[in-house]
């Protein structure tokens, strides 16, 4: 009886060994799968952040790209391949004729008695004027900045804002356009905008049903949309009014972004009547004119 006993009280040790490996493997075994579970999870928005950022940077890219469609179809090279940039370098198109240059390059020719009107003077000199428009004759070309435009295609280098090109576009168009209550906010899209970083979504209907605090203004209005810059994880809700002015910017900067790149093959003289197409729209869509396209 005694041996029998040794021998429960052995066997009970061993079961109680036993139950104490199985509640410990259990144990176990649970945290394992919490923490592969919660892995996966963390992985999972993750992966639904990286598709939605990749969703916006492919929306993002085709908007660019309809935008580089439509201006190389709605702005033909009017110039033939023989005319190139040093044709319309700033010496030849800022040449000033001598008193003693005439039409046919003598001397004292202005004192040719073959006498002219005055209209038909003025309509040769402007027929042979290159800074004349002749397709759109309400287009008078400002000599400076065209000058400036000349000398900044040759580097075409966006950072470098102490040009004087692109101090002109900043300081008539960008900032005017740009100022904003929140100037500190202002400035993070213009950077972001010159770095090509922001991101512009149009949100959902029913989200946009009560009137929300514009992120620039900082106002009460309806926020149609949203930006991110700089591909932080932060959404700005914006009125459509700090839309338009952001991609009225947006698109001067992609123009000039293609023409640095090489996308759009412009002669300077397209170029230039398309920079000043776009910043125009800079500046009705500034006063409150929505999508101005002429």
């Amino acid at each position: 009886l005694m041996q029998w006993n040794l021998k429960c009280a052995k066997l009970q040790k061993i079961q109680e060994s036993l139950d104490s490996e199985i509640h410990e493997l259990t144990a176990s075994l649970f945290q394992e799968a919490y923490r592969i579970v919660t892995e996966a999870d963390s992985k999972r928005l993750y992966s639904e952040k990286l598709l939605t950022e990749a969703r916006g940077t492919v929306e993002m890219l085709q908007e660019e790209i309809k935008a580089l469609k439509l201006l190389m179809g709605k702005n033909e090279v009017k110039v033939s391949p023989s005319r190139s940039l040093q044709e319309f370098s700033p010496s030849k198109i800022f040449k000033k004729p001598t008193l003693f240059e005439g039409k046919n390059g003598g001397p004292f020719c202005f004192l040719n008695t073959n006498k002219k009107s005055p209209s038909v003077v003025t309509r040769s000199v402007s027929e042979h004027d290159p800074l004349v428009d002749h397709d759109h004759p309400s287009l008078e070309i400002d000599p400076i900045c065209h000058q400036e435009f000349t000398i900044w295609l040759e580097n075409h280098d966006l950072t470098d804002i102490e040009h004087p090109f692109l101090k002109r576009i900043y300081n008539e168009d960008i900032y005017p356009c740009l100022n904003f209550t929140n100037t500190k906010l202002a400035s993070l899209v213009c950077n972001s905008i010159v770095n090509n970083t922001i991101i512009l979504e149009n949100i959902l209907a029913s989200e946009n049903e009560k009137a929300k605090i514009c992120a620039l203004t900082e106002m009460p209005r309806l926020c149609s949309y949203r930006m991110k810059i700089d591909n932080a994880d932060q959404w700005h809700y914006i009125s459509t009014f700090c839309r338009n002015r952001i991609a009225a910017i947006c698109d001067l900067f992609t123009y000039l972004r293609y023409l640095a790149q090489g996308l759009v093959q412009h002669g300077l003289y397209d170029a230039y009547v398309e920079i000043v197409r776009l910043r125009r729209n800079i500046a009705f869509v500034r006063l409150g004119y929505a999508n101005y396209q002429a």
